[in-house]
């Protein structure tokens, strides 16, 4: 789902072997980044900035909200903010493949939203 595999014309098998040492060598990984009662799953690798994680955000919404705008957490407590100018490897040992991540909007002024994430109830078989 989250993996980029390389376009090339070979067997199933040697193709698997180049997707995986591709994601390897690029460190790529899928986050799912949760608000309300939205999900966004964004691929990153571990270069990639803080800023950069919402400018993705920011386009998947048409811009309606711009990275100024908004917060990203590590935990859903809001305790441990990721800033804009860190790196994913930064966070390495937290920002894992299908990790999640909290997101908050600005509100105005200095104002931002608490965060607050719908939980998904798994229905019981009968």
């Amino acid at each position: 789902m989250c993996e980029q595999r390389p376009i090339i014309h070979l067997s199933t098998c040697t193709r698997t072997i180049l997707s995986l040492e591709c994601l390897h060598l690029h460190q790529h990984r899928c986050v799912r980044i949760k608000r309300r009662n939205q999900t966004f799953f964004i691929t990153t690798t571990n270069s990639s900035r803080i800023s950069s994680v919402k400018s993705q955000i920011s386009e998947a919404l048409s811009r309606e909200t711009i990275p100024e705008n908004m917060k990203l957490f590590l935990s859903k407590d809001g305790t441990r903010e990721l800033p804009d100018i860190a790196s994913v490897a930064d966070h390495e040992s937290s920002i894992r493949d299908d990790c999640v991540l909290y997101l908050v909007f600005r509100e105005g002024g200095n104002s931002w939203e608490s965060i607050d994430v719908m939980e998904v109830m798994a229905e019981e078989d009968e």
